[in-house]
Order: structure tokens, then sequence, then C-alpha cells
């Protein structure tokens, strides 16, 4: 969610980001125990080293929701997780700590609404769901634009639709600008407040005829789901 704007404004003036969090790995433990504070689960935790004016990312750790396991015990997994992560990465960096950046998810876990759609426009145990003609609507991943490019505003609303893996992944997102619609591609890492949410515009719809939407978009992918 790059929840960057509920740490305290000390900690945020320290970014090395101006729209993400990436800190010091001493920074980094403050702001998690901030999130823990606020009940935010600090799922993600990614160890980045400077290399001249580049910084590359060496390592990633993620902490997934389990099944009977409370939104609160989750949290406290989190932020338990990412700080032992964080101590290890110090550890073998003795040269130079690290930056971290760090990703939360807030209290708003989007799980009943997920089922639901999961319920209502996925067959049992289907792992795709056709978007046909005769689709009145259809469940996609609301996004809003973080870091504005060429052809997209910043904290313009796109719908998620498919996703594409590799070393930056990619989202093919619709959307409605104007009187027109449009699809376009998208790095996820510039986009941000992803929620499950139900498009009954016709135009957007047409525009997915034949895809096939497929169900992990909604198990985890963007937003923790117990497992």
């Amino acid at each position: 969610m790059f929840p960057i704007e509920i740490i305290d404004e000390s900690l945020r003036a320290r970014s090395r980001h101006e729209r993400r969090l990436l800190l010091t790995c001493a920074d980094a433990r403050a702001a998690i125990e901030q999130f823990a504070r606020a009940g935010w689960a600090p799922h993600s935790v990614t160890r980045r080293l400077e290399r001249g004016r580049e910084i590359h990312e060496h390592g990633r750790e993620r902490v997934a929701w389990s099944r009977g396991e409370s939104y609160e015990e989750y949290v406290q997994r989190c932020a338990q997780a990412a700080s032992a992560a964080i101590e290890s990465w110090s550890s073998e960096h003795p040269e130079g700590a690290p930056l971290v950046e760090l990703d939360a998810w807030p209290p708003d876990d989007h799980t009943s609404r997920t089922q639901t759609l999961l319920t209502s426009y996925f067959a049992e145990d289907a792992d795709s769901l056709l978007i046909d003609p005769e689709l009145k609507s259809v469940p996609l991943v609301a996004a809003r634009v973080r870091v504005p490019s060429a052809k997209l505003d910043e904290d313009q609303k796109v719908y998620i639709y498919d996703v594409i893996a590799g070393a930056v992944e990619h989202a093919r997102v619709v959307g409605r600008l104007e009187r027109s619609c449009f699809q376009e591609l998208a790095a996820t890492q510039d986009l941000d407040w992803f929620r499950p949410q139900v498009v009954y515009e016709p135009a957007l719809i047409r525009m997915l005829h034949g895809h096939r939407l497929d169900r992990q978009l909604f198990m985890g992918h963007f937003w923790p789901m117990p497992s």
C-alpha cells in the first residue's frame, strides 16, 4: 500500500524516496513500530543496496497471513519478522548497512468483500473467469496511480485485469479518461490503494471481452488473504 502518509514527519523526511518508504535499517525498525501501533501489517521488507547513483534490490521477505490467525496477530507477526530480517541484513553488511523499503497493509483487509466476489463470479474451484458479452459486471482490482507517466496522471483511478511478471512487475489496466476508455501497462510499484471492486461500465467490460481473469489477483497478490 506504500503507507508513507501514516509515518511521522521526521521519519518521512529521511526516506530516500518521496513516495515510498526507503530508509536506513534503524529508521526502518522505528517505522515498523509505528505501523504496528497503528494496526498496519508491515508484510513486506525489501533489501536495497546502493551502487553509485543506482539502488538495486537484493532480496525481499514477505509474510503470508495464516488461516485461523486474527488480523491483529498477523500484524504482530509481520512486525517481528520484518525486524528480524532487517537485523539479519544489517549484520551481513558491516561495511555499510543496506537501505530497506517497507510496504504495509492497513486494518481494512478486504477479506470479506473478496470472498463475496469470488463466490459470486468464479465457479467453484475455477482458476479463472472468462469475460464474455453476457457479463453485465466484472470484478477487478481498483488502484490509484501513485507515480504519473506519459499516459497516466497522478491519482488517476485504474482497474487491473492482469499482471506480467518480470524484473519489474507490470499490470495491465483499463480506465476512463474524460469521455474515452483506455488500456495501458503500468509498473505495479507505481500504483497504490489496491482494492477489490465490481465494474459495471459496459465500455470497460467490452474492452476485456475474451480475457480470462485470474482468480489469484484476489487471493493475496495485492492485499493479504489468509491461506
